[in-house]
């Protein structure tokens, strides 16, 4: 038997789809059964926070 999903909301902004998420599981929007694993070979690592909107600290490493 399949899962019942609930239908995902349209969002009009970024940060409207941020705050629904904070406050939503995805469990009962996504089927993780069926999800797949991913590669991104060309991600870089990134000092943009884009959560907070601003630059995350630096991290100095000695």
């Amino acid at each position: 038997m399949p899962k019942k999903l609930k239908a995902l909301p349209k969002f009009r902004t970024e940060a409207a789809e941020r705050r629904f998420w904070e406050k939503h599981d995805s469990i009962g929007y996504v089927d993780w059964d069926k999800a797949e694993r991913a590669r991104l070979p060309n991600l870089k690592p990134t000092l943009h926070d884009a959560r907070k909107g601003h630059k995350a600290p630096r991290i100095v490493v000695q």
